[in-house]
C-alpha cells in the first residue's frame, strides 16, 4: 500500500498545483513544466512497473491485497489525469525547457529509492527464484527505453506544442 501511495504521490502534487494554476499566473512557470514531466514519467514507471509484475509473475510479494479502486486510481487514472493537465498547460518551447538527461537522472533516483524503500514489497506479484542480475538489467533496459520513448515522443515533442486551439 506504501508503494502504491509512493508511485502515486509526485503525480498527486503536480494535479494538486496544476489547478490553481488554471486561474492564475505563477512568476515561475518553468518549474512546472519540468515538474510536470517528471509526475509524469513517475507515474507511468510504477505503472509499467506494475503491470509488468502482474503479467509475468504468479507468486504474490505478501498476504495483503491492495483494493482494486485503489490500484485503479494510482495505476491507471493519475497517469492519465497528469498527462491531461499536462497537455492542458502546454506552452510554446516547454520541450526546450530542462534536459532528457536530467529528467531521465531524477526518474532513475525516484526508482532506486522505491526500491531501496520497499524491496519485494514493492511489486504485487515476484518471481518464484530470484532472477540473475543481467534479467534485472534486462528489465532495467527495457522500463528505461518506454520512458524515453514517452519523454522524447510525447512530451517533448515540439508538434503538440504548435497546434493552435488544439485543446478546445
Amino acid at each position: 500500500l506504501l508503494s502504491l501511495a509512493y508511485d502515486s504521490s509526485l503525480g498527486i502534487v503536480q494535479l494538486l498545483l496544476t489547478a490553481p494554476r488554471l486561474f492564475f499566473a505563477f512568476p515561475n512557470d518553468d518549474v512546472m513544466v519540468i515538474l510536470r514531466r517528471v509526475a509524469i514519467l513517475q507515474c507511468c514507471l510504477g505503472s509499467s512497473l506494475h503491470y509488468s509484475s502482474v503479467v509475468r509473475w504468479k507468486t504474490r510479494s505478501c498476504e495483503y491485497r491492495v483494493p482494486p479502486l485503489l490500484i485503479l486510481v494510482a495505476y491507471f487514472l493519475l497517469p492519465w489525469t497528469t498527462l491531461c493537465g499536462f497537455l492542458l498547460l502546454v506552452r510554446p518551447g516547454d520541450h526546450k525547457v530542462g534536459s532528457v538527461t536530467m529528467d531521465l537522472l531524477v526518474l532513475a533516483a525516484f526508482a532506486a529509492l522505491r526500491v531501496g524503500l520497499f524491496g519485494r514489497y514493492g511489486r504485487p506479484r515476484m518471481p518464484r527464484a530470484p532472477q540473475p542480475w543481467w534479467m534485472r538489467l534486462v528489465d532495467a533496459a527495457v522500463l528505461g527505453s518506454i520512458m524515453l520513448f514517452l519523454e522524447l515522443g510525447l512530451l517533448r515533442n515540439a508538434w503538440i506544442e504548435r497546434r493552435k486551439n488544439w485543446k478546445y
